[in-house]
Formats: C-alpha cells, structure tokens, sequence
C-alpha cells in the first residue's frame, strides 16, 4: 500500500529536520580544528587575540591569528607543546584528539606530592606574582559530594595591561563527605595555606563539578552560580568542629 500524501509530507518534513541537524553538527565540528583551540585556550586565559604573539613569540605574527587557515600553517610542534605547558593544558585536547582539557592530579595518600608540586611552581615559574583557587563542593543533597581543588597561577607579564595570564591546577579531592576524603582535603589546605596560596570555598552543582572533575571544562566561576560556603576553608584544619561538619564514617 502507498503511504498518504499527508505521510509522505511527514516523512519529507523528518528527513530535512535530520539534514538541517547534520548541516549543524557538521558547522560546529568545524569550529574544532587545532588552530581554533589554540586561539579558543589562549582567550580562555587571559590572553587576548592580538597579545597571542606575544605571549607564544617563536615568529608567530599579528596577521597569522587573525583565522584559522594562517594559523594552521604556521603552527608547529614546539608552538603547541610551549602553549601546552604555559597554559596548564593537555596537547591532546589542542590536538583535537578528545575533549579533556586540563590533566587532574590526586595526591591522595601522597600529600607531600602536592607540597613539591606547590614548591616547584613557586620556584620555576617566573613572573608568577600569587598563587589562589577554590576549594569546590558539589550541591548534591543526595549521596556522596564531589569536591576539589583549583590552584591559579597569576602570572604578570610585561605587556598584558597588568591582567594576569590563568594558569589552572586540578587536584580531585574524592568525596566531601567521607572521612578519610575530608582528612586528605584538610592535610591539602593546610599545605596550601602554608605556601601563601589564598583560598575560597564554593558550592556548585554536580554538573558543573562532574565536568570539572575529569578536565572537561575551562575554569569560569562566574558561570557555576555558586554558592560561597559558610566557613572559611583554613578551618577544615584549625577548628574540629568544621572539620566534622557533615562527615560520613565507614
């Protein structure tokens, strides 16, 4: 039996919603290719368009940043690997190879890992001026809380109207609820503190913080809508009782 004509419009109406779908995957797949990430990570950090060149040097001009087909053509392995290592970021993602922007440390039950890691970019990064970040808790109400550690180099460099250039750190800190999780992120903050790092505890949602958590997302706190904690983060090791607070125990 042929279909109705009233079918056959149906049918036409789905197939060109599935074209027009295609047609825009396939525009936005386009925005990803080595030379927009690059681009993509440097404004990501701080780093303006026209101060790319600057910040990246090795021949790279004014003109090569202004699209992406001069810029491929004037990329190279040691441009991407610099950019890699500046900006905290892995070249597999600025290869277009996967979508995990940033590596994630754990020190779990190796904090005098972190101690070192602290330690070396305070003495081989120059132009760094102070160390921040967030202790972030996800708002789940329901089971386990994630919770991490951001660590922000500012690095002050000539030439960048005195805005820093970002570099991020993520430290996954387990769980926040579980106690032995809540003596491992104590014993960071400590060390933190200890190094001058200057700290802020927020709260925000699990898919912001899911994300995060496996390097998937650049760093932006204003977009998280989060919420401050109610106590400082120094106090998970000065004050037992905010050291308890919500603990879980086996």
């Amino acid at each position: 039996m042929l279909p109705e004509p009233t079918q056959i419009l149906a049918i036409l109406n789905i197939l060109s919603k599935i074209k027009d779908m295609r047609i825009s995957i396939k525009f936005k797949s386009s925005n990803y290719n080595v030379a927009s990430r690059f681009i993509l990570v440097c404004e990501k950090h701080s780093i303006i368009k026209n101060k790319i060149p600057k910040f990246i040097g090795l021949g790279l001009t004014l003109a090569d940043v202004q699209n992406d087909k001069k810029l491929i053509l004037k990329l190279n392995d040691i441009m991407l690997d610099n950019l890699s290592h500046n900006l905290a970021i892995r070249r597999e993602w600025l290869e277009c190879q996967d979508n995990f922007i940033y590596p994630v440390h754990n020190f779990y039950k190796n904090e005098i890992k972190f101690k070192y890691f602290l330690q070396q970019i305070k003495e081989k990064e120059a132009g760094v001026n102070f160390l921040n970040g967030a202790l972030l808790i996800s708002k789940n109400n329901l089971g386990s809380k994630n919770a991490l550690l951001i660590i922000t180099e500012n690095i002050y460099l000539d030439g960048f109207n005195d805005a820093p250039i970002l570099k991020h750190h993520i430290i996954d800190c387990t769980y926040w609820n579980y106690w032995r999780s809540r003596v491992y992120i104590a014993s960071l903050i400590a060390i933190a503190d200890a190094f001058g790092v200057v700290l802020k505890g927020l709260k925000i949602s699990n898919q912001h913080i899911s994300k995060i958590k496996i390097g998937a997302d650049f760093i932006n706190y204003d977009k998280y809508e989060a919420e401050p904690l109610k106590f400082k983060v120094e106090d998970l090791y000065l004050k037992p009782s905010i050291f308890l607070k919500d603990i879980e125990c086996e």
